[in-house]
């Protein structure tokens, strides 16, 4: 569920899933949906977590003004704390 401020929660739906690399969640808006794949990469001394917004649709500039842009901008805070969960750091 996604709730963006001053508006009803909308549903997110997983579309992809590639077990331990990346998963894609689509949510619907009248007029657009937003998709959004989160990808982790193992590297020589760390695992690289990333994160692609992507808003289609006839709407679409309406809905990233009204959801994707907070979305996009909480991101650094909402990886740092999936992190922090992961490391078993009470957040």
């Amino acid at each position: 569920m996604l709730k963006p401020k001053g508006l009803n929660p909308v549903k997110s739906v997983l579309t992809e899933i590639n077990e331990a690399h990346y998963f894609t969640d689509c949510t619907a808006f009248f007029g657009a949906k937003m998709y959004d794949t989160h990808t982790m990469e193992d590297t020589v001394d760390r695992l690289k977590l990333t994160n692609k917004l992507v808003v289609t649709g006839p709407l679409k500039w309406l809905w990233i003004k009204l959801v994707a842009q907070n979305v996009a901008d909480t991101v650094p805070e909402e990886t740092r704390t999936l992190v922090k969960l992961a490391r078993g750091i009470n957040v």
